[in-house]
């Protein structure tokens, strides 16, 4: 009990450090704005601009964190729900008819797991990317599409943030079970449902599996790394969805700019 206590804390620790730091980059975004000259002034100057980006992006990267990385948080919202790998999808009802829903329906759901797992521990990988952005962009940035923003980051830092988010997504896939689900599936589908696939009666059979029947199962050319790959990228797919919708609402609803420096910004955007 005292152990699981030590590692409660421990992750509310962790994960308080992170919040810190966006919480930091937040309030020197708001220094930068205050210590801007003219900044009562219609006119933005780079400096402002940049700070309020980086405001508004630590707001969408926490909010991100915080709606995914509870439980449900991807498995129940429809937007980013995590779905069956493609290979898997295309005799996802042949498995079910063969009794196997439930191994179909514990597989999809271990990925989701795996991902609500990793979402929060991304903060630090994006706080700093945010910390990064270029004043040369600003305006740009600014006056670009509704999740302009958004876009330059996930432009900046997709494949530092994927490789450095993968080893976390595989820990918390093999801690979710999905490789025992997976391997679970394809075993029950080589011996049940494959026999079953080939029955001449099945109409639906030539258009979703072919009409070349080899000894290879569609499963069998889907790896354990596949797994990984897959949950990785799905997983950064979704992050960075729900920061281009919290993008999108301080951009287009002011309720939505909760400090001096984002109505600033972002009502001259409008304008």
């Amino acid at each position: 009990m005292n152990r699981v206590l030590i590692l409660l804390f421990a992750t509310i620790s962790l994960n308080a450090g992170f919040f810190d730091s966006l919480n930091k980059t937040i309030t020197d975004s708001a220094k930068e704005y205050i210590n801007t000259p003219n900044n009562n002034q219609n006119r933005l100057d780079s400096t402002t601009i940049v700070a309020g980006l980086k405001e508004a992006l630590a707001k969408g990267v926490k909010y991100a964190s915080k709606t995914l990385g509870k439980r449900d948080g991807f498995w129940k919202n429809p937007a980013v729900k995590i779905p069956l790998p493609p290979d898997i999808q295309k005799i996802a009802d042949y498995l079910k008819k063969a009794g196997m829903e439930q191994y179909v329906i514990d597989f999809e759901k271990s990925l989701n797991r795996a991902a609500e797992k990793a979402a929060p521990q991304t903060l630090s990988i994006f706080t700093e990317a945010i910390s990064q952005i270029k004043i040369e962009d600003a305006k740009k940035i600014l006056n670009g599409p509704e999740t302009a923003a958004t876009d330059y980051l996930k432009s900046k830092t997709y494949q530092k943030i994927y490789d450095l988010v993968y080893p976390i997504v595989k820990e918390n896939v093999d801690k979710s079970g999905s490789v025992k689900y997976y391997n679970m599936l394809k075993k029950s589908y080589e011996k049940y449902a494959k026999p079953y696939t080939q029955n001449e009666t099945i109409s639906m059979l030539s258009s979703l599996i072919g009409k070349d029947q080899k000894s290879k199962s569609e499963l069998s050319n889907f790896t354990q790394k596949d797994i990984y790959d897959y949950t990785t990228s799905k997983t950064l797919e979704g992050i960075f969805k729900m920061i281009a919708q919290e993008e999108r609402k301080i951009r287009k609803n002011p309720l939505e700019r909760t400090s001096d420096l984002l109505k600033k910004v972002f009502a001259a955007a409008t304008n």
